[in-house]
């Protein structure tokens, strides 16, 4: 019995140890990084010129704003060896992400990414171009289509899923490997909230939800 359980007690141990050694390498990477960054600089300079306002909000608008460009700087680089951006690599992981079949109206994909319709129809022709995405009729709407996902397609996903892991110590990206999954969880949540706020507020003035209108005319 003690033998059947010892390839389990040896894969723990390992674990542990490939644990150990990434926390070591996480901290040693923190303890060099600069105390501040770009937006510290920006905070000074508003606090200097106006110091009755509170600059927290801006700051926090302006590091999301920073944060989500960088991330997406380093998403488009894993594009490059297939020849795609950052715009058609979201709708290819989105397109992913649904299941079997892999497939989204225009409508749905312009309101998850949050994108004009011209945009979108520029990403799914180029897709469709490359043969990783393919257009078919919607049974549902006799006038409307469906985007689907290809094998072809499925493969570049998964290639460029493992590329990620292998760079970035099994993250989306390699900054977030520094972070304890707990203080992770902590800025999800914090996330979470303040999108769940912004998503169910009409955008003043336009009569339009966040979520996204209905464009008429996508491809």
């Amino acid at each position: 019995m003690r033998e059947a359980y010892r390839p389990a007690r040896m894969f723990n141990q390992l674990m542990r140890e490939r644990n150990r050694k990434e926390e070591a390498r996480n901290r040693k990477i923190l303890s060099l990084l600069p105390r501040n960054d770009f937006v510290d600089h920006l905070l000074e300079e508003w606090k200097a010129q106006s110091p009755w306002i509170d600059v927290t909000p801006v700051a926090i608008i302006v590091r999301m704003k920073r944060a989500t460009a960088m991330f997406d700087k380093a998403r488009e680089r894993l594009g490059v060896p297939f020849g795609i951006g950052n715009g058609e690599i979201m709708v290819l992981d989105a397109l992913h992400r649904v299941g079997p079949p892999n497939r989204l109206n225009p409508t749905r994909l312009m309101q998850e990414l949050m994108t004009p319709s011209g945009t979108m129809t520029s990403w799914i022709d180029r897709l469709a171009r490359m043969g990783l995405v393919k257009r078919s009729a919607d049974p549902g709407d006799r006038r409307g289509v469906l985007v689907q996902l290809t094998s072809r397609g499925r493969r570049i996903v998964s290639e460029m899923d493992k590329m990620a892991r292998a760079q970035w110590s099994g993250m989306p990206h390699a900054a977030l490997a520094q972070f304890k999954p707990r203080d992770l969880n902590t800025l999800s949540e914090l996330l979470r909230r303040l999108c769940v706020i912004l998503e169910n507020t009409s955008v003043e003035g336009s009569g339009e939800s966040p979520h996204g209108a209905a464009a008429p005319g996508v491809r």
